[in-house]
């Protein structure tokens, strides 16, 4: 059975129309039938007077017409399908398939993706609020220590905080505008206008001391000498007890490393005096 497929036009029907009305009028007439849309509409004989009558089914949305020559009385026949609208051919249906099962998948590709990196990204963010909170905690340790020895020994604390400020300024000479809680750690009696210049004065006369402000001009370097970190270490040890020091000087370090955190430590020291105060 052979199959033609071409657009449904007058001059294909009244084709047919004529090879059907020539072979009935030559005593060899030709069975065929008609369907519209798989519908047999004209079922299978000869008159040839019978076949335009299809046309009363088509409608608007009639996709194609069927019309069926058989071969003698066999059920061979050659069919034409005869098409009313632009049908897409076999390949493009079968390319427009593709193509959308490609987008589908580069689309949840793409979903799977995003989800990834959300994934990594709320992970990260998780990590850095542990560190956070960790770290917090060790600054409200420090802040009860700090509390508790300044008062033992208020005297040493000013000795220590002038000791550690020489060693950090040097580093971060405008740091000090940021952390106004400094003379909270000097002691309460409301004498901090005088720490700024009496005890940087009092430091610069103890010529044997190893805790000492350098008179010379320093700007930020970003790296510490093997003197600065003697300095540093000689200058805890009046100021806590052995088994605090290492703790200090870890946050000491972590200050250094990490001075986009100065300002969040400030505040959480503010905090902490403010309750205080409170109770």
């Amino acid at each position: 059975m052979s199959i033609v497929r071409e657009k449904y036009t007058e001059k294909r029907v009244n084709l047919i129309y004529q090879m059907l009305l020539n072979e009935k009028e030559a005593g060899n007439a030709k069975d065929y039938d008609v369907s519209i849309d798989e519908l047999i509409v004209i079922s299978r004989n000869r008159d040839p007077e019978r076949f335009f009558d299809h046309e009363d089914f088509i409608q608007d949305d009639t996709k194609n017409v069927t019309i069926r020559l058989f071969v003698g009385n066999s059920r061979r026949c050659i069919r034409y399908v005869l098409f009313l609208k632009e049908q897409e051919s076999t390949h493009q249906q079968a390319l427009a398939g593709i193509e959308k099962t490609i987008d589908d998948r580069l689309s949840q590709a793409k979903e799977q993706w995003d989800h990834d990196q959300l994934k990594k990204e709320n992970e990260s963010l998780k990590e850095e609020v542990e560190e956070l909170e960790k770290y917090s905690d060790v600054l409200q340790n420090t802040i009860s220590i700090l509390e508790s020895e300044k008062q033992k020994s208020s005297s040493k604390i000013t000795d220590a905080v002038i000791g550690l400020a020489g060693v950090y300024l040097s580093k971060n000479p405008n740091v000090l505008s940021g952390l106004p809680l400094i003379g909270d750690f000097l002691g309460s009696d409301g004498k901090t206008d005088s720490f700024s210049q009496n005890s940087v004065n009092d430091a610069e006369g103890k010529q044997d001391s190893k805790v000492s402000f350098s008179k010379k001009q320093q700007t930020y370097s970003g790296t510490i000498g093997e003197e600065d970190v003697a300095r540093l270490e000689n200058a805890l040890i009046p100021l806590f007890p052995e088994s605090h020091l290492e703790k200090v000087s870890t946050i000491i370090r972590y200050m250094y490393h990490n001075n986009h955190l100065i300002d969040q430590i400030a505040g959480i020291l503010a905090e902490s005096a403010k309750q205080k105060s409170a109770a």
